[in-house]
């Protein structure tokens, strides 16, 4: 473009700018209206929620100055739903989880358990068999590594002493 002619862009869709960023109909221009559109409205959410903390905090020392408390402001900490999930399930899905932070119970404070309803009789019995033959070689270990307790010898002594 020489000096004269303004700068401006075609931007009506032909073969060679077809899909390309300049067609206004293209997915990559759809896709970053999208994102200007998405963080617009968190800006402003992030701005509105500033705002309201600010007047949250003016509040509190008003009433402080007064001689009064204010109860602290609490925001909910509520799970996401997940794909899929109906009301009912995401309800019965936190109370579980809150239940679990309260009584300080995490994932490496809670036994394994496999859910054995949906395997067939000899699927649960061969289950159950290797389980106990986990727990046996466990014991077994454990059994050998034990140290043998030796009494001192006036104990034994006395021991030898003593009727039963």
């Amino acid at each position: 473009m020489n000096e004269k002619e303004p700068d401006t862009v075609d931007t009506t869709p032909s073969k060679s700018n077809s899909g390309g960023i300049l067609d206004p109909n293209s997915r990559v221009r759809g896709s970053m209206k999208n994102w200007q559109q998405d963080w617009a409205e968190e800006k402003h959410e992030r701005i509105a929620a500033k705002s309201a903390a600010e007047a949250r905090e003016r509040y509190r020392l008003k009433k402080e100055a007064e001689g009064k408390t204010v109860r602290p402001y609490m925001k909910h900490g509520l799970a996401s739903f997940q794909f899929g999930e109906t009301h009912e399930t995401h309800r019965k899905r936190t109370r579980k989880e809150r239940g679990r932070s309260y009584r300080g119970v995490t994932a490496e404070t809670v036994r394994q358990w496999t859910d054995l309803s949906r395997m067939s009789d000899e699927e649960k019995a061969e289950h159950i068999r290797a389980g106990n033959r986990k727990r046996k070689k466990k014991f077994e270990e454990n059994r050998k590594l034990a140290p043998v307790a030796t009494l001192d010898p006036e104990i034994e002594k006395a021991l030898e002493d003593f009727e039963y």
